[in-house]
């Protein structure tokens, strides 16, 4: 690389950094492998599947289970399944027992473990 291509990549990074607010830190690089996590933002009311929990930590959302989400946007619970789960709820910290994972998600419940509370 030459000097002039070094300083103009220095003071593009300078500037970019300056840019930030203070005590803001730029996003970390996450790695590229997929590792499902369901989360949620609670303040985009939004559940969704994340490539892995950087991706999600990146976004602010709130992981409620590790793997692909069951109940995300408008898809319905299936009535027929039932697979009992033991999760806790984000707003009240309550421990629920849920008919399937996907009505916990519906809840923004985090999963404690498989099975009745």
């Amino acid at each position: 690389m030459n000097a002039r291509a070094f300083i103009f990549f220095l003071a593009a990074g300078l500037a970019w950094c300056s840019a930030m607010p203070a005590g803001a830190q730029p996003l970390q690089a996450c790695p590229m492998i997929y590792q499902p996590v369901c989360g949620v933002v609670v303040s985009a009311r939004e559940i969704a599947t994340y490539a892995n929990s950087c991706r999600a930590d990146q976004e602010r959302a709130a992981i409620l289970h590790d793997g692909k989400c069951q109940g995300a946007d408008t898809a319905k619970c299936p009535r027929d399944i039932v697979q009992p789960v033991c999760a806790r709820k984000l707003k009240s910290g309550i421990e629920t027992t849920y008919d399937s994972l996907c009505r916990a998600e519906k809840d923004w419940a985090v999963l404690a473990h498989k099975g009745r509370c």
